[in-house]
């Protein structure tokens, strides 16, 4: 029977599964079997999945009479807590944006446009499995579906770039090209302006300049977002830094920072100075930093086991000032939402995209007022205390507070946090232990 010649039910239920498929869920959930529903008053499709480590049983689209269709995700009420703290998560973001959402115990729906909440699931769940060994299979069909149809709030702007629309998620299974990772680190790059741009966010406008892309320094020692795309095909980053935001200071006439246009033209992976005649070269390096803090922690990297030229950096909040607090301060509180929505959207595209082994957080991104409903502070609100006594220069005695949040917790990879390096005053006694102490959380 071809599709055809199906009855309507039918073909909505086959176009429902095809459309999750398209989003990449089939490769992380396993579908079995897409069923129309016959009950009488009832109206919607449920897409039976296989065992997945999520506990989610099945996908319902509904279709209410007068108002579009919505989505619910019905899973075990034994889900596992960090399986739970991932969906309510992903429940969470639409309803920041005005959505109606239902948690209950074993399913969540949620009130918004159905392609765009398939989308965002399958980038949750993919962002789950960073910690894995292989890629996961739904960061391959995201890549090649229909673009994102994305709600109507400012927080989430920006959508997912997409290769070829005449490419159908068949023709594309399995591939992981080099064109897809260049464009997911392109759209982080661009994210933060598209974000600015939108009449909502125009305070933000100001400050959206060239430090405003996420990353920092290298990786596998290559420079350019075609290089670090080509590199991330047969590699995963050791480990991603994860700062608060830039420390750009006040700007001047001499200012090295260029407009956020020129840092994505430059075609550089990390943030780029530009000189009086507009040139652009490699900016701010980790690795080559010869401040004592930055370079105890790339020696407890490497103590570690890690490859020093397989980290990168990334800022959480790509928006500059002298101090976060004081960034913050100056966001009324709707503003300071989005700003965090879309930090949140971000740094789980990141994740899954670089799959890194480790994270590494500076402890002022859950420590801050302002950032408490963060994914950084969820992170700090697992973790578990840790700490070291290191001699100061005085003579005396210095305990220096680190953190670890263990994979069970981040759907994978363990997150340690601590001191920004930069900030650490550390003697010549002292550094040894602490890189000891550190390079042990970190294994």
């Amino acid at each position: 029977m071809t599709l055809l010649t199906l009855p309507a039910r039918e073909v909505r239920a086959h176009a429902f599964r095809e459309t999750a498929r398209e989003a990449g869920l089939a490769d992380v959930l396993g579908f079995r079997e897409v069923k129309p529903n016959a009950n009488s008053g009832q109206d919607y499709d449920k897409l039976f999945v296989g065992p997945n480590p999520w506990a989610i049983l099945s996908l319902e689209a509904w279709y209410p009479s007068g108002r579009s269709p919505y989505l619910k995700v019905t899973h075990s009420q034994t889900i596992p807590q960090r399986c739970k703290v991932l969906l309510d998560g992903f429940a969470r973001r639409f309803e920041l944006q005005g959505t109606k959402v239902v948690v209950h115990p074993s399913y969540i729906s949620v009130h918004a446009d159905l392609r765009a909440l398939l989308d965002s699931l399958a980038l949750t769940l993919s962002g789950a499995t960073v910690g894995s060994k292989d890629p996961p299979p739904s960061i391959r069909t995201v890549a090649v579906a229909r673009p994102v149809v994305a709600p109507p709030s400012p927080a989430v702007a920006v959508s997912w770039p997409l290769a070829s629309e005449g490419m159908g998620p068949d023709a594309s299974r399995g591939l992981a090209s080099l064109a897809t990772r260049q464009e997911r680190l392109e759209a982080l790059v661009s994210g933060p302006g598209t974000f600015a741009r939108h009449p909502d966010n125009a305070r933000l406008l100001p400050i959206t300049l060239s430090y405003a892309t996420p990353f920092r320094g290298t990786f596998f020692g290559e420079t350019t977002l075609r290089g670090v795309a080509a590199e991330l095909q047969d590699r995963r980053v050791d480990v991603l830094i994860l700062g608060s935001n830039p420390n750009a200071g006040e700007l001047s006439a001499d200012s090295p920072h260029g407009s956020l246009g020129e840092q994505f033209h430059s075609g550089l992976f990390g943030e780029a100075y530009f000189d009086a005649a507009r040139r652009p070269r490699a900016g701010w390096a980790p690795q080559t930093d010869r401040k004592p803090g930055w370079q105890s922690l790339f020696r407890a990297i490497q103590g570690a086991g890690y490859r020093g030229d397989a980290v990168t950096m990334a800022n959480y909040l790509p928006w500059g000032s002298s101090q976060l607090h004081e960034f913050l301060n100056t966001l009324d509180a709707a503003l300071l939402q989005r700003v965090v929505e879309f930090a949140d959207l971000q740094l789980l595209r990141m994740l899954a995209l670089l799959r890194p082994k480790l994270v590494i957080a500076v402890r002022s991104l859950s420590q801050t007022a302002g950032l408490e409903a963060s994914v950084p502070a969820r992170w700090g609100a697992q973790a578990v205390p840790a700490s070291v006594d290191v001699p100061t220069v005085a003579g005396g005695i210095k305990r220096v507070h680190l953190l670890k949040t263990p994979a069970l917790h981040t759907g994978g990879v363990p997150i340690v946090h601590m001191p920004h390096p930069g900030y650490l005053r550390l003697s010549r006694q002292a550094a040894p232990l602490f890189e000891q102490a550190l390079a042990r959380l970190m294994v």
